[in-house]
Parts: structure tokens; C-alpha cells; sequence
């Protein structure tokens, strides 16, 4: 009579214990799930803090703001490098890949690629992404 009780007793502490290696043991070691966290664990390495010295063109995640100390600000405009003066960038700027290859090669003779990022884009339909972490020359 208390078979089926039994059963789904032993259904839920099954489930309980594959969410629980799931999300204790697996989850927190993909580091593609992490993409912010290790952007702006570049960006804190490299000292890019103060306001007014970063910015995220494409790549615009607000836990990026988060976990960088909140200092990194959103440009809206993607084709904010080719269309502003070179004096007028900050020294480092977020983006992805795909900015990058649209940029002229004059723009990117200004930069210099400091770190590359592979990850999922939670704002884009967690879709991958390769963000890159860039210099001012």
C-alpha cells in the first residue's frame, strides 16, 4: 500500500542528489559559464579600476560591471572606435571578436589584444562569444 510513497521518496532524494553534484561539483568548475568573472578578473589584473578607464562595446553584461568593481561603463555605439577620436578612448576597452574583425586596420594598429576570452553570452541568447580585453597603445 505504501510502495508508490516509497517510490517517490526515493525518486526525490535521487534528484535531490543529482542537483546537488550538479550544481556543487560540476557547474562551478565550467568556466564558460564564468565569462565575466574572468573578464574582469583581467581587467582587475591589469589595474583597469578607475573610472573613465574602461568601456564594453557589444559585450555589454551588467555582471561584468559587477565583478570589475563597477567602475567599466556601456558604449552604445558599436562602431564607437572608428567614429571617435583616438585621443578620446579610454586605455582599455571590452568587446568581442566580432567588433574586432570589423574594426579598419588603422584602429587596430592603435590596440593591442591584452587577453581572449571564450565563453557564453548570457545576454545574447546564451549564445558563445570570444570577448576580448584590450589596450590603448
Amino acid at each position: 500500500a505504501y510502495r508508490p510513497f516509497y517510490a517517490a521518496g526515493a525518486m526525490a532524494i535521487g534528484t535531490l542528489a543529482i542537483v546537488g553534484v550538479i550544481y556543487g561539483f560540476w557547474m562551478p568548475n565550467v568556466t564558460t559559464l564564468h565569462t565575466s568573472q574572468r573578464v574582469a578578473t583581467a581587467l582587475r589584473a591589469d589595474g583597469a579600476t578607475h573610472p573613465g578607464q574602461v568601456i564594453m562595446i557589444d559585450y555589454k553584461e551588467p555582471s561584468l560591471a559587477f565583478y570589475q568593481g563597477g567602475t567599466i561603463r556601456e558604449e552604445s555605439v558599436n562602431a564607437y572606435l572608428s567614429e571617435t577620436n583616438p585621443l578620446l578612448w579610454p586605455r582599455w576597452i571590452v568587446m568581442t571578436r566580432r567588433i574586432w574583425d570589423q574594426q579598419p586596420a588603422e584602429v587596430r594598429a592603435r590596440l593591442a589584444i591584452v587577453d581572449s576570452i571564450p565563453g557564453w553570452w548570457y545576454a545574447n541568447k546564451g549564445q558563445m562569444v570570444e570577448v576580448l580585453v584590450v589596450r590603448k597603445r
